[in-house]
């Protein structure tokens, strides 16, 4: 296979509309009065979908680095958005807890992300919509 522009074109595009989308995100729930950034959002996704998670687990679904993914938990920690617990055998190990108060935030918050998709996808066909997810997904699976 070979490559040409538009190849690239697409992947450059991926990201240029994954970062918009991000970027659009964070001022959605800025202006609605939530302090909450789209990298925090992402571990309390990350928790709804598993909570309980080592803190190295949650680096790996998060997509984060650990020192980042450390200091973004100290953040939610004083927000009383998670709690983090040592494991008894080894204090090095952590595993992280979404507080109530948390679950009902990602609830709040979920709606404001579900209209946010829902703005973002007007106008696109659903045909279109499923090629593209069959690409986006035929490319994660080549890279991984």
């Amino acid at each position: 296979m070979t490559t040409n522009n538009g190849d690239n074109f697409l992947l450059k595009n991926a990201g240029c509309v994954s970062r918009a989308f991000n970027i659009a995100l964070g001022r959605l729930f800025v202006s609605n009065g939530y302090n909450i950034t789209v990298e925090k959002w992402s571990v309390l996704v990350a928790l709804i979908q598993k909570d309980n998670q080592f803190q190295y687990e949650l680096a790996v679904s998060t997509g984060r680095d650990r020192p980042s993914l450390t200091r973004l938990i100290d953040q939610m920690e004083k927000q009383g958005l998670v709690l983090r617990k040592s494991e008894i055998n080894d204090r090095r190990i952590n595993s992280v807890h979404l507080t109530n108060e948390a679950r009902d935030l990602y609830f709040e918050l979920e709606k404001l992300y579900n209209e946010l998709t829902k703005m973002a996808l007007k106008n696109i066909d659903q045909t279109d919509l499923d090629c593209s997810l069959k690409v986006m997904d035929t490319i994660n699976r080549n890279l991984s």
